[in-house]
């Protein structure tokens, strides 16, 4: 007598000589549960085949086959006090969507998807990481979006109770007065002299200390300010100090490098500094830039450029603000990339230009924000004894998820 059990049906198989009983054992449980449970038992034989107990068989072995195939992969690091748990990823992010207009032809892009980004966000053992993929329509007469091309993030950093912090990896510059998601600013745009003169990114390592809540300091060594990997250049050096509270603002840096062909320094210096008296916030910046990778075509000589910018805001409530940004730029040497008039095909230099934003600004919820601005830009080219005037309209939706 032979006897299988399965441990997936409720039932005995015995087999005496050529015939087989099948036991089928049906169990209920009463209302007190599971631990000492009073249990009632009814058992049922019937005579079964050889053929149907092969095949039942086969049955149960094909549905183990199929349930292995669908098994979760279970081959990772041994659960510990951190492992053990799930880690929370945050996701958030925005989109902007706009209209834009420009008295120059080749410049007016109509409806467009601006800017935009997803955030991932979690904090494990005491480290902080971030994902950030910025993106938005940019090439003219396609609808394709550059999704992570520039302004990219992907680091992992440190706080400390000391006031000590760290991070690693590709992240926002703190440099320059505007940051580089326009829901973060007042305009539909960024100004030129974020554009031209200040960085977007850095690839490395930076590290601060907060003395107290509105004082602190950052370093940086990294690779040259957004070219990614070394591009054949020299490590990049920096500090900034940055003093921040309700009312003053005030945070001078430089950053420099060594110019791998030339052998003489590269050097961006920045200031910037804003008041706040009442509703009324005004935040200037000027920046230089030398950069010896890169030669003047009137001067024969290093392109050294400066940016100035002027800033005012006036908040009436939580809901409305009205603001004027003026800028002047002069000898850059990067193309503008996001510029409203400039275009995506904008030569690499500029000899000068004078940029003015004015409009207003709404929230119609907290994450649903709309800009209306005005821009009359000014540029003068190298070689030319005049300048261009250009006149842009845009108008601009936010939302923040």
């Amino acid at each position: 007598m032979t006897t299988h059990c399965s441990s997936k049906k409720p039932f005995a198989e015995i087999s005496v000589g050529n015939t087989n009983y099948s036991v089928k054992i049906k169990h209920k449980a009463t209302s007190e549960g599971w631990g000492d449970q009073k249990e009632a038992w009814t058992v049922s034989t019937k005579v079964k085949k050889h053929s149907e107990v092969a095949a039942a068989k086969k049955e149960e072995s094909d549905a183990d086959r199929s349930i292995a195939a669908i098994r979760p992969n279970t081959s990772v690091a041994p659960s510990g006090p951190e492992t053990a748990k799930e880690v929370p990823v945050k996701v958030s992010g925005f989109m902007d969507a706009q209209l834009q207009f420009s008295s120059n032809s080749a410049f007016r892009r109509g409806f467009l998807i601006n800017d935009g980004a997803i955030y991932m966000t979690t904090d494990f053992a005491g480290l902080d990481f971030k994902i950030d993929i910025p993106f938005r329509m940019y090439t003219q007469g396609s609808p394709d979006l550059d999704i992570a091309k520039t302004r990219a993030q992907a680091f992992v950093g440190q706080k400390f109770a000391n006031g000590f912090r760290w991070k690693a990896g590709q992240f926002d510059t703190t440099f320059g007065f505007e940051g580089n998601d326009t829901t973060d600013i007042q305009f539909t745009r960024q100004g030129n002299v974020y554009n031209f003169t200040d960085p977007f990114v850095h690839t490395g390592l930076a590290a601060g200390y907060d003395f107290n809540p509105e004082l602190g300091i950052n370093l940086y060594v990294t690779n040259p300010n957004d070219r990614g990997v070394l591009s054949g250049q020299n490590l990049q050096f920096g500090a900034q100090l940055v003093q921040s509270s309700p009312t003053f603002r005030f945070a001078p840096g430089s950053l420099t490098n060594q110019d791998a062909a030339s052998g003489k320094m590269n050097v961006y210096l920045d200031l910037t500094a804003g008041v706040t008296m009442g509703g009324l916030a005004i935040d200037a910046e000027c920046s230089y830039n030398l950069r010896n990778d890169i030669i003047n075509p009137e001067t024969h000589l290093a392109m050294s450029g400066v940016g100035l910018l002027l800033h005012a805001l006036y908040t009436f409530n939580e809901s409305n603000s009205f603001g004027v940004r003026g800028e002047w730029v002069t000898n850059q040497a990067y193309a503008d990339p996001k510029g409203i008039l400039t275009g995506e095909n904008a030569q690499p230099t500029l000899k000068s230009q004078v940029l003015v934003f004015i409009g207003p600004q709404h929230y119609v919820t907290k994450n649903i924000r709309l800009k209306l601005d005005y821009a009359l830009q000014s540029d003068q080219s190298y070689g030319s004894t005049s300048s261009t005037l250009s006149h842009g309209l845009q108008a601009a939706s936010v939302f923040r998820f």
